[in-house]
């Protein structure tokens, strides 16, 4: 691979913003060329994860929930930021309880996932959880409302995949990854679930 392409180098960085849920970092930067960057932002929230979460009658397990940055309220997987200190799957198990009530018999990781790695360091992490069933009651934090629901797993894809509006990206590609996983997997329980993805798959070609 060519090694003409080499990250800049960070002449200067200031803190323009910062709290317990963002931070603004504002830079001046010198590319390997000679250019200088100035007041290049850049925007660091907490990573967090979420769960494609699967019962064993293969419906995923989602939330109804107001997101106020786009004013719209969505139908997602469950999910929320990692806690300092707290590793990735810990904090997807916990998340799933949480805001669900659901806990799953097994999960496995996704790929991890920058939303816009240009401005957003921030990662998320994705997993695909296994046999889930409900528990409890929700755990819901001040502030939080979320409506439980599940769906046909194939259901929810073919909605995400057709959709009127824009979606949520991030969760739009765990949910493939989530099938691709799925239809590789060597599984004869999840051979029926198999045969409804590619259903979908080849209507959306």
């Amino acid at each position: 691979m060519s090694d003409k392409i080499r990250p800049w180098e960070v002449l200067e960085r200031r803190i323009s913003f910062q709290d317990k849920n963002l931070t603004i970092s504002t830079d001046l930067c010198r590319t390997p060329g000679g250019v200088e960057i100035p007041d290049y932002h850049t925007m660091t929230f907490a990573d967090w994860a979420a769960v494609i979460t699967l019962t064993p009658e293969h419906d995923i397990v989602l939330v109804r929930t107001y997101r106020h940055g786009v004013e719209r309220i969505f139908l997602e997987p469950p999910g929320g930021r990692i806690d300092d200190g707290e590793e990735a799957l810990a904090a997807a198990a916990r998340e799933l309880r949480e805001e669900t009530g659901y806990e799953a018999a097994h999960m496995v990781p996704l790929p991890v996932m920058h939303s816009a790695p240009g401005r957003f360091p921030t990662r998320a992490f994705g997993f695909l959880a296994f046999g889930a069933r409900e528990v409890g009651e929700q755990a819901l934090e001040s502030g939080e409302e979320l409506e439980v629901h599940t769906m046909p797993f194939t259901d929810f894809l073919a909605d995400m995949l057709r959709a009127a509006e824009p979606v949520n990206g991030m969760h739009l590609a765990m949910l493939q990854s989530a099938a691709i996983h799925i239809l590789g997997a060597e599984d004869e329980g999840l051979d029926t679930l198999k045969k409804s993805i590619q259903g979908v798959l080849t209507h959306q070609t």
